[in-house]
């Protein structure tokens, strides 16, 4: 699986400020080093007057957006980054592979909601699905058999409740996360 690589923790620490309580992420005032002379025949300007306008107008304030699919973005050196993905490198140091936000709010980038892990942790911790007519994730019913169908091919039960049961314990069994299966509209 190919991880695509955020900048370094000691550029991501230079430029920005992660709060991990909030999982607010604010940028620092950036040192003249990070400035080059500008390159207008007419007006050239100097690498410090681009540090003081920048500085003027960006530190200390939010470095994120929230766009509609629910998560916080930003740009960084010209690409457009998550801030989750910038929040784990700058708190671990590694760029992470894939990160789940615990309580299924994308928005929410504070440090204890975040974990690393694979598309498949990240799959065993999702809501349940609108059109889920039984209540339980990966339990439904067979008109055809007249019976409580549990997912993961666990079998046929006679009762929602043996099969919800069963489920449960499979989830278990197979390391879904405590969320999976939340009411989607609870967040």
């Amino acid at each position: 699986m190919k991880v695509r690589k955020l900048p370094s923790k000691a550029f991501l620490d230079q430029v920005l400020k992660y709060d991990p309580d909030t999982g607010e992420i604010y940028w620092r005032v950036r040192p003249v080093t990070l400035f080059t002379l500008g390159t207008s025949k007419d007006r050239p300007r100097s690498a410090e007057h681009a540090c003081n306008q920048w500085n003027s107008r960006w530190a200390g304030k939010s470095a994120a957006c929230l766009k509609s699919d629910g998560y916080r973005y930003m740009h960084l050196n010209y690409r457009t980054e998550l801030v989750h993905r910038v929040a784990w490198k700058i708190m671990t140091g590694a760029d992470p592979i894939e990160i789940d936000h615990i309580d299924g709010n994308r928005s929410n980038n504070k440090w204890s909601n975040l974990r690393n892990g694979t598309k498949s942790d990240n799959l065993r911790n999702v809501a349940l699905k609108s059109n889920n007519t039984s209540g339980h994730h990966g339990v439904s019913f067979s008109k055809r058999q007249q019976k409580w169908i549990a997912s993961i091919w666990l079998g046929s039960f006679d009762s929602k409740e043996e099969a919800t049961e069963i489920r449960k314990k499979y989830e278990t069994l197979l390391g879904y996360h405590a969320n999976h299966g939340r009411d989607a509209t609870i967040n």
